[in-house]
């Protein structure tokens, strides 16, 4: 905020609420800042979105990373919010699809996906209530890109080798996760031993040897943080909450690992190679 003019304890005034983790806590410290009145409420992921907006449907409110905003009813639509919602969001089906047809062209015998991701990103919070089952949205999605698919929920802190037995009965040929940090460089050795291709969302992902990574380029909490400041200085200046787009990336990277698709005796065609930046 400071780089756009905003002067704390003089032009604007920060308050803070923590939930240390414990997300049962959102409801009430959400409650706590509309009681004191604020203009506007900035929030981080999903859980303390949804939180803020089952608290008020008045006060705006900024989210830094949702991933899936429409489908958990925060805004009708990327361009057109409609509520009192807007933020950046990092993710959307359209970009998970991309993954992996690039997995598929990288790995076109491989028609088997095992889907590992933290169990909360498969069932998540509408604001309306309930739950929202994304499997059938994300099904579809390895569908598109010529996949059979069967989803391994993954707990915080799960050791991933209790996940090994369910993909080899599965007979697995490719593995798409995401994860901890720890996690992922387990499943990517699990890949590896098992020959498997394999489909991140993050560059890193590939530099600890996964097959290949497609997703936003330079997405840190840091960069999220001035896109949302953005955003609250035009709410703050007077613009409308409902009429401001959803922000997304606009610039994607594709990488390759070729030293493990050497490993997984795997010729990436040249119309990936000219796409991606390559680790060798």
């Amino acid at each position: 905020m400071a780089e756009r003019g905003w002067v704390a304890g003089k032009t604007i005034e920060i308050e803070r609420v923590y939930s240390d983790g414990h997300n049962e806590r959102l409801p009430e410290l959400a409650k706590e800042l509309v009681r004191r009145g604020v203009d506007v409420i900035v929030t981080g992921g999903s859980p303390t979105t949804i939180a803020a907006a089952r608290a008020t449907d008045s006060i705006p409110i900024v989210f830094s990373s949702a991933l899936w905003p429409v489908e958990q009813g925060l805004v009708h639509s990327f361009a057109r919010p409609g509520r009192n919602v807007t933020g950046v969001a990092i993710t959307d089906v359209d970009v998970v699809a991309k993954r992996l047809q690039y997995l598929r062209e990288a790995a076109p015998s491989a028609t088997r996906l095992s889907w590992i991701w933290p169990d909360f990103l498969f069932s998540l919070d509408h604001l309306a209530g309930g739950r929202v089952d994304l499997t059938a949205l994300l099904r579809q999605a390895a569908q598109r890109a010529g996949f059979e698919v069967r989803f391994h929920a993954l707990r915080s802190g799960q050791d991933v080798l209790a996940l090994s037995e369910s993909i080899g009965a599965w007979k697995a040929q490719a593995v798409t996760a995401f994860g901890e940090d720890s996690q992922v460089k387990s499943i990517i050795a699990l890949a590896l031993r098992n020959k498997l291709p394999s489909a991140f969302p993050a560059r890193e992902h590939v530099e600890w040897g996964g097959l290949l990574a497609y997703g936003a380029r330079g997405i840190n909490d840091a960069l999220m943080a001035r896109y949302a400041a953005g955003y609250v200085d035009r709410v703050l200046s007077g613009a409308k909450v409902a009429d401001l787009p959803v922000g997304f990336p606009t610039a994607f990277e594709l990488t390759i690992n070729l030293q493990t698709a050497r490993e997984l005796a795997l010729t990436i065609p040249g119309s990936i190679l000219l796409a991606a930046e390559a680790i060798r």
